[in-house]
């Protein structure tokens, strides 16, 4: 779903003469855009033919993908493949040829259970974390071991969200949702996420802050509580630029700036976004949810999720990505749950540059000066991992 403005918000043009209101809170840079710097015009547009695809149905194993985590490119054109099924990490040269292949099912040295994500840090190495083993494993441009990076406890369960110039690691810590013995009562809850860096050696610095988490719904079954995701629920948008961390609560269209210890920078904004939830986006979404569960469960699924309390508003975006150039590039929320179809572009600054629309059933992972990258499904469904021209 692309965004869409209230009156108000050409009413707020008008008096402002510009498409942009930049105001000083407390040292806190506050950008409130009006209106996109790029307005109508095509502004930046990603190609519809890829420079490269890697993928097929039948034939090389090594081209064959199953639940792909991540994919990366390096500065000599290398693109490196995490592929969830054999937990392998495949590198291919720039015009595709397979170079080597790295890792594998187990907990050695090497070797992965989970791969959550992958960032290229200077020199090109490649970082691997590994959600289930809570460590990370550093690989050269041909995906030779360089070492292991096993993270400090505590935290217990940890995401990745990037790494700072300086070699930190940023990552994000969730809990209390999942708690059910502390009294509260059934209904909307939403608990805080901690945002936690670590030292490149894997030693834990501290808490950068926190956060609203991800929304639930609490329903008392018996003598019991039992939790689930409701329609339309919220959760923390996230990104690490080399100096920035960018997080937003989805809960208006508002995003926070920080400096690498917390300390809030920028606050921007897109004034007048419409976030109401129509009839035929509830119809919607809850049929998408109900095609993803069993159809024996579905008649249980339908009823919590019609008696579950729901968000007054959507959500009024996706996840979060920072180019190479530390543009902000915010994904447009989008009700089925699919890749989205745009994405939001927005300065290093905080100023909304404008829109860029992706290829159809393409999920965005990477953008460069001059390329994006990221996995598509054909009909099949089966993955391929494709290289975009990105023509500013």
């Amino acid at each position: 779903m692309l965004l869409g403005f209230s009156a108000a918000c050409s009413d707020l043009a008008d008096q402002a003469g510009s498409g942009v209101v930049l105001r000083d809170s407390a040292g806190v840079a506050v950008v409130e855009n009006l209106t996109s710097r790029w307005g109508d015009s095509a502004g930046w547009h990603v190609t519809r033919v890829p420079l490269l695809s890697l993928g097929a149905r039948e034939g090389d194993p090594a081209l064959q993908f199953a639940g792909i985590a991540d994919a990366t490119r390096l500065t000599d054109g290398t693109i490196a493949v995490a592929d969830g099924r054999s937990a392998e990490v495949r590198f291919f040269a720039g015009g595709g040829a397979l170079l080597s292949i790295s890792g594998g099912q187990g907990e050695g040295p090497g070797e992965f259970r989970a791969i959550e994500r992958m960032v290229v840090s200077p020199g090109d190495t490649v970082w691997v974390y590994d959600f289930a083993l809570r460590r990370f494993t550093v690989l050269d441009q041909r995906g030779v071991v360089q070492r292991v990076v096993s993270l400090e406890r505590p935290p217990p369960a940890l995401g990745f969200v990037g790494r700072f110039a300086d070699g930190a690691l940023l990552m994000a810590q969730f809990w209390g949702a999942g708690r059910t013995d502390d009294g509260v009562q059934e209904g909307l809850r939403r608990d805080p996420a901690a945002l936690v860096r670590f030292s490149a050696a894997g030693s834990l610095q501290d808490t950068v802050g926190l956060f609203p988490g991800r929304e639930v719904h609490l329903a008392l079954e018996g003598d019991r509580m039992v939790m689930g995701s409701p329609l339309f629920a919220r959760t923390l948008s996230r990104a690490v630029a080399n100096a920035r961390l960018w997080v937003g609560d989805q809960a208006s269209f508002e995003i926070g700036g920080y400096e690498p210890d917390g300390t809030p920078a920028v606050l921007t904004r897109v004034v007048g976004a419409d976030l109401s939830i129509r009839r035929q986006d509830l119809d919607t979404v809850l049929a998408d949810r109900l095609r993803e569960v069993r159809p024996e469960r579905r008649p249980g699924m339908r009823a919590f999720l019609e008696e579950a309390e729901r968000p007054p508003t959507r959500p009024a975006y996706g996840e979060f990505l920072v180019d190479q150039e530390d543009h902000l590039w915010v994904a447009a929320y989008d009700v089925i749950g699919r890749p989205a179809p745009a994405w939001y572009v927005f300065a290093p600054d905080g100023r909304w540059l404008g829109t860029v629309v992706m290829p159809a059933r393409f999920r965005l992972l990477q953008v460069g000066d001059s390329w994006v990258l990221g996995v598509s499904r054909d009909e099949l469904d089966v993955e391929y991992v494709r290289l975009y021209a990105l023509q500013r």
